[in-house]
């Protein structure tokens, strides 16, 4: 699944496992988008970008079975991320700004390359850096907005991302 990472903004498509382990409901507040209440049942999730190895690396699974290596270095986890809400089938998310730093390092000496998104120990996607990725926000999109919901959910009951500022 190859996705087009651009500028300030990062679009992934992850595959509906991203939900699995969530025995959770969305919570439905007038107008439809999923609250994120920090402390709630909900399964907590382990998110990384990592570089796909050139050579080597650690044997991880794709949500389709296949096996990708991807380098031991985790660029970012969701220690890096502030903030998580969904907005229809997307999740947006806001990173602290050493996070920030650390995707545009790796993505400006890494164009050309793929980076894999690994939801709970699983490949989701490994999208081709077209250019260096600027800024604290971005974009995950989802297949529906059930799925956006409880993954945002999941990023902020883990106890580092929370509800954005309003």
């Amino acid at each position: 699944m190859n996705s087009r990472w651009t500028g300030g903004a990062l679009a992934l498509m992850l595959a509906a496992a991203v939900a699995c382990g969530s025995n959770a409901q969305s919570q439905r507040p007038v107008g439809g988008a999923p609250s994120l209440t920090q402390g709630s049942t909900v399964a907590s999730v382990n998110v990384e970008l990592r570089l796909v190895a050139t050579a080597g690396g650690e044997e991880v699974k794709t949500v389709e079975g296949a096996v990708v290596h991807l380098e031991k270095e985790v660029v970012l986890s969701q220690a890096d991320i502030v903030e998580a809400h969904a907005s229809g089938s997307n999740v947006e998310l806001r990173l602290t700004p050493g996070g920030a730093r650390a995707l545009h390092d790796v993505t400006s000496a890494n164009v050309g390359r793929k980076l894999a998104a690994v939801v709970d120990g699983t490949v989701q996607a490994t999208p081709v850096i077209r250019e260096a990725i600027q800024g604290e926000h971005l974009v995950i999109s989802l297949r529906s907005s059930q799925e956006a919901g409880a993954l945002a959910q999941r990023l902020a009951s883990s106890g580092r991302a929370g509800p954005p500022a309003k």
